[in-house]
């Protein structure tokens, strides 16, 4: 039997566990069993995915590229589909990895935390250094979250050196906050005639963090908006006088925002800076 049919005949199988329907007292086992179905499925379609880019099958099948003959064929977007056929060939050079796909507790996407980690490997590393985090990647993978899995790749040299990986994770974590720095911004329109003021953001987490205390304490139920200090109040509040005349006059207590942070004044620190070794 081709490789071909037994798929095929692995599919039927599958569609006719479905169509018998599912039982509640074995539903654990039900899904247990059918995300390993899934795993072995996504393994099977990584290599065949690999193998039918290197041979250029998709211009035999009348489409621009693999990506656009995956995106056709699955039924995804080009950008899942240019991600899946990356991974395809990073596991081809990420052999336990590759090994390890159908294995309990993996996915494509913990897949991509390690090859993404091994991709950025210190280029000195030889081939037994690189084995060993590999290995150590792998075993994490099957027992630990993906959250957990992504703060391990930060450290992936610790399995050889954890000075190195003191000093790789401090470097990985300046990056991404000189990152988010970059990518921030605040604005705000001018009040409209209601005294509305629209505006946005993008900040790191913590800067995101202590704006939404500041919004929550002063739009609280519990808070009272008219009582304020006494330099924000008028001494002699006319009465009548509309809400846009108010957000005029106030206007004058704030000074202007910028319509965005810049790379000469950045946010502050996303977070308190330790010396390092």
């Amino acid at each position: 039997m081709s490789t071909v049919e037994q798929l095929q005949v692995a599919a039927e199988h599958v569609s006719r566990a479905r169509d018998a329907g599912l039982d509640g007292a074995d539903l654990a086992q039900v899904v247990i069993a059918t995300q390993a179905v899934i795993r072995t499925a996504q393994a099977m379609l990584m290599d065949a995915t690999a193998a039918a880019h290197a041979a250029d099958v998709a211009r035999g099948q009348g489409a621009a590229s693999t990506q656009s003959w995956i995106a056709q064929t699955a039924g995804v977007s080009h950008r899942d589909a240019a991600r899946d056929v990356k991974l395809a060939q990073e596991l081809q050079h990420t052999p336990a990895t590759r090994r390890a796909m159908d294995r309990p507790g993996m996915s494509p996407d913990k897949a991509r935390v390690i090859t993404g980690a091994m991709d950025q490997l210190p280029s000195q590393l030889d081939d037994s250094d690189r084995t060993t985090i590999e290995a150590d990647l792998v075993a994490k993978a099957q027992k630990h979250s993906i959250e957990d899995l992504r703060r391990a790749a930060k450290r992936s040299v610790e399995a050889i050196d954890r000075e190195w990986a003191d000093r790789q994770e401090a470097g990985i974590l300046d990056a991404e906050e000189k990152r988010a720095h970059r990518q921030s911004e605040f604005w705000m329109r001018p009040a409209d005639a209601d005294g509305m003021v629209e505006g946005g953001f993008l900040l790191p987490v913590l800067e995101a963090d202590i704006l939404r205390s500041a919004l929550e304490s002063h739009t609280s139920p519990r808070h009272d908006c008219t009582k304020q200090p006494d330099h924000l109040l008028d001494d002699k509040p006319t009465t009548g006088t509309s809400s846009a005349a108010r957000s005029r006059r106030s206007s004058a207590t704030y000074p202007p925002s910028r319509s965005a942070t810049t790379a000469e004044s950045p946010p502050p620190s996303s977070s308190p800076r330790t010396t390092r070794r």
